[in-house]
């Protein structure tokens, strides 16, 4: 790999460098120092009836599109309905032309791929417990319904690969091996405690995806960091940039700084001096790592890492954007990711994505996982002995 294998045009636009969340976090007036307290309640979780209920779903949505479609091919009713905004997320982006495409292409059965389920982002005011909970149950279920609806329209095998970027990304994150491998672990061991694990892939983007051109990705990130460096002096006072910086301030690890914070005002007051330090703290370490996220998201589309891996399939996406098919991850009143909130159950049965600070200052509940103690959700109303959400 030389330098000019690989050049930044002189008009380089990062436009797909896109960075959650859509939600302020760390604002100093809201700023919790302790967890309230909870009437916790245990629930059993029943993974199967997660999966089953996601097929039911998908019966009710197309029993009730079925008057709009049935005239359609079988692609462009599964084109038409995924394309729906009950599960498509942002604006239309020609995405059911997109779906109409790639799934007419699709003649022995149709293939998914999402680049996901990194670990839980370690920012405690997103999300201030490690391990996977209802979010990522709720997406899992999110996905078996899409591949549903395409198996029960299109008479074909659907699945989804779920590209897990948290080891790629963990140095980012200041994330250690044993974290995104428990995560990894509990995602998987769910998967297949709903039965799905030959329909929902869960692959590494480094071990699978990147897999025998590691040597490739390594040569390749190292030119593209050395010219984006030289790209983001020229633009760092940008709204490209500022915006990176800022959103990357609430995915960056904070522990030491939050914890450095707390010890300093323990009447729960935080000077505006004290604030305004720990800002700048955190904005320092949040523009290094959003540069160096840059890079690795940059490299990767260089080497059409995901297409080159997965040829022919829908690729799936969290940041909605032209060419690809942006999903809802959980429902469509949920806009921020599992592994970047904490579950909330509203009142009405509803389940939301939220930061860590809504959940507490709504919930009366905290409702566990009785097979393992983990936190599953925060809620309103008092668990049912369901469990499968």
């Amino acid at each position: 790999m030389t330098d000019s294998a690989v050049k930044l045009p002189s008009d380089f636009d990062p436009w797909y460098v896109l960075l959650s969340p859509p939600e302020k976090v760390k604002e100093k007036d809201s700023y919790l120092l302790t967890k309230p307290t909870f009437e916790v309640q245990s629930i059993e979780v029943d993974y199967r009836a997660i999966a089953a209920a996601a097929e039911e779903d998908a019966r009710q949505l197309i029993d009730k599109r079925w008057k709009d479609i049935h005239t359609l091919s079988p692609v462009c009713q599964a084109a038409k309905v995924l394309s729906s905004k009950q599960i498509r997320n942002g604006k239309s982006l020609g995405v059911e032309q997109y779906l109409t495409q790639v799934l007419g292409d699709s003649k022995e059965g149709v293939t998914f791929a999402l680049p996901s389920f990194p670990f839980k982002i370690p920012n405690p005011m997103k999300v201030a417990h490690r391990n996977l909970d209802a979010g990522e149950l709720l997406c899992l279920r999110r996905l078996h319904y899409i591949n549903s609806i395409v198996q029960m329209l299109m008479d074909v095998p659907s699945s989804f690969v779920i590209i897990s970027d948290g080891k790629i990304y963990s140095d980012i994150c200041d994330i250690d091996a044993s974290e995104y491998k428990q995560y990894t672990s509990d995602a998987r061991r769910a998967i297949a405690k709903m039965g799905l694990a030959d329909e929902l892939k869960y692959v590494d983007m480094l071990d699978t995806v990147i897999g025998d051109r590691l040597e490739e990705y390594q040569a390749t990130l190292n030119v593209v960091s050395t010219e984006i460096a030289k790209w983001w002096e020229k633009n760092r006072e940008t709204a490209r940039v500022k915006y990176l910086i800022s959103n990357m301030s609430a995915n960056v690890n904070t522990f030491t700084e939050d914890y450095s914070l707390m010890r300093s005002c323990g009447n729960g007051v935080i000077p505006d001096a004290l604030w305004n330090q720990y800002k700048k703290l955190v904005n320092d370490k949040a523009e290094s790592k959003a540069r160096e996220f840059m890079c690795k998201l940059v490299t990767l589309r260089i080497m059409d890492a995901v297409p080159n891996r997965y040829p022919g399939s829908v690729r799936a996406t969290v940041h909605p954007k032209e060419g690809q098919f942006g999903i809802h991850l959980v429902n469509a009143s949920t806009f921020v990711f599992p592994w970047q909130g904490t579950t909330l159950r509203k009142t009405g049965d509803k389940f939301r994505v939220v930061p860590t600070q809504t959940a507490w200052d709504s919930a009366k509940y905290e409702i566990r996982d009785s097979e393992t103690n983990n936190i599953l959700y925060y809620s309103e109303i008092p668990a049912d002995t369901r469990g499968g959400f």
